[in-house]
């Protein structure tokens, strides 16, 4: 009899000891879950209402909610570890050991990541603008975690880390409302000052012929006297940002000017040969 007796007070003391524990973690656990449900409801409606329906990156709001459900399991293991009377301390120095040894081999990716996340927020172009990174240039096709596609011109495909992005200077044309363009006549030495004094006219008269809604002329001056021509420098705005606009539009006033120049005899400059 006090055999048995012993072992239900062993039961019971057991079961004192462990039930609480038991219960406690099953309220973690069902805590946990619930927190982690609220947060990524949260996280969604604020990635929303800070961003227009058509600007919503998925990839961006899945990358934020799956770091927030990390960092609340992570802490929520921790907080129940704490209290089932273990001792965590040695526990967080290994884990911020083990995390500063996998931040450094992992140093070039996570400043890609980081980069991602700075081309998503402060929006230096998006899919579908035509940038210029060095001497490479195309049109974002896809931007990703590590890297940015572009297609280019020629029509293969180049691949840009996104921390190559953030430092590097980057010009957007898509965003080019638009474009200035200077360019230079040389003309012979033979004009006479009758001559000269016609250029500025001629092509004034010449972007007079064109609408006034694609261009306007800055300005035109006699800039240098260069050792073999006499160089005129013509400035003027293309007011539009389509690349194909500005060709016609240059192609046209080249094409008028050489004309003009013929007609009214006004010599065009050569480059003289080198004698050796």
């Amino acid at each position: 009899m006090k055999l048995e007796g012993l072992f239900n007070l062993d039961l019971v003391a057991i079961a004192a000891a462990v039930v609480p524990k038991v219960l406690f973690v099953l309220i973690a656990i069902y805590g946990t879950q619930l927190l982690d449900r609220l947060l990524q409801k949260m996280i969604g409606l604020w990635f929303r209402q800070k961003t227009t329906p058509a600007a919503i990156d998925e990839t961006v709001l899945s990358l934020i909610k799956l770091v927030a459900r990390v960092v609340v399991y992570v802490v929520a293991i921790l907080f129940v570890l704490q209290n089932l009377g273990l001792e965590i301390t040695a526990l967080l120095g290994g884990l911020g050991v083990a995390g500063l040894a996998i931040a450094f081999a992992l140093q070039k990716v996570l400043e890609d990541i980081f980069s991602f996340f700075m081309i998503h927020f402060d929006k230096p172009f998006r899919v579908g603008d035509y940038i210029t990174v060095g001497a490479d240039s195309g049109t974002v096709k896809h931007i990703g975690i590590r890297s940015t596609r572009l297609t280019m011109p020629t029509g293969q495909e180049l691949l840009i880390s996104n921390r190559e992005l953030t430092t590097a200077r980057l010009q957007n044309f898509k965003r080019m409302q638009q474009r200035r363009v200077v360019f230079t006549v040389g003309i012979d030495y033979k004009a006479s000052g009758a001559q000269l004094r016609q250029v500025k006219p001629i092509i004034t008269a010449i972007f007079a012929k064109l609408p006034p809604k694609q261009v306007l002329l800055a300005r035109v001056h006699l800039k240098t006297l260069h050792e073999t021509a006499l160089i005129f420098e013509i400035a003027y705005d293309v007011l539009g940002k389509e690349y194909d606009l500005y060709l016609d539009l240059q192609e046209q006033i080249n094409l008028e000017l050489l004309e003009q120049l013929r007609q009214a005899k006004i010599p065009l400059a050569h480059p003289l040969p080198t004698l050796k």
